[in-house]
């Protein structure tokens, strides 16, 4: 074979090596932005506001916001790895429950995709757990899509969280979270004088009550206002978009808390 020929084969030879890498980078490029397009798995009007759940680079979240129009989600988790809590807001809430020695019950306001009470059921596996969730939707999302799933010791209770503290009923928490939301704040009937002081009196003696709230809240202040005049002591985490409040009437209790979350 002449040399000329050597030559030829040479640059064909590149120009297709240099075609191959071009190949490779677009498709890879394509495969990247099919892995982060959006995927609406669900969507549903309901009496209090519409409803998503949407899937992204393997994470799947529920929204009480359009998707497509916002990054504000009210629960995410892996779908790789459920048990995971992705959320930093929600690492927060759940360390602080270690702020005391032992949790034996615990009540849940808000239900979301059941991120809080899979942790709890896995970690504290003993401890009995009452989830009050207002929106019978929300409950069969995290059913559904979430793989939610109810122990032995974990009560649902499709309610107004209103009515299930009132007085006439006798159960008491050694922890109460408080993660209540409608499409942009804290629903205003719970952040009333007389709500408050019911969902403090369901607390055992140096119980904590977990508060979750958004950094931009319009209520958060006036909620804090409300329940120091019931719990005197007082932690704020910041995390994300979300504050975290941490009440009790024990100054150990949250010193307690401190030290587990700076773990």
């Amino acid at each position: 074979m002449s040399r000329k020929s050597l030559e030829k084969i040479y640059y064909f030879s590149k120009k297709l090596l240099l075609y191959i890498a071009i190949f490779a980078l677009v498709y890879t490029s394509f495969d990247i932005y099919q892995s982060q397009r959006q995927v609406i798995l669900f969507e549903e009007d309901t009496e209090f506001g519409r409803i998503w759940v949407y899937e992204q680079n393997n994470i799947k979240c529920l929204s009480f916001l359009e998707p497509k129009t916002t990054n504000a989600f009210q629960t995410c988790i892996n779908i790789k790895n459920p048990d995971e809590i992705i959320l930093s807001n929600y690492k927060v809430i759940f360390e602080s429950l270690f702020s005391k020695n032992r949790i034996d019950h615990i009540l849940l306001v808000g239900l979301g995709g059941g991120t809080l009470p899979r942790a709890i059921q896995n970690s504290l596996p003993y401890a009995k757990l009452d989830i009050v969730e207002i929106n019978p939707s929300v409950a069969n999302i995290a059913f559904k899509f979430f793989d939610f799933k109810m122990s032995k010791n974990t009560k649902l209770y499709i309610e107004n969280i209103t009515k299930f503290v009132e007085p006439s009923k006798l159960d008491q928490y050694d922890a109460i979270i408080l993660d209540a939301f409608n499409s942009h704040d804290i629903p205003e009937d719970l952040v009333t004088k007389i709500f408050i002081i019911n969902i403090t009196q369901k607390l055992k003696p140096g119980g904590i009550l977990i508060v979750n709230t958004l950094m931009n809240s319009s209520v958060q202040y006036e909620l804090k206002k409300l329940i120091t005049a019931n719990l005197q002591y007082e932690l704020i985490q910041n995390s994300g978009l979300n504050r975290i409040y941490i009440f009790s009437s024990s100054e150990i209790c949250l010193a307690n808390s401190v030290k587990e979350h700076n773990k």
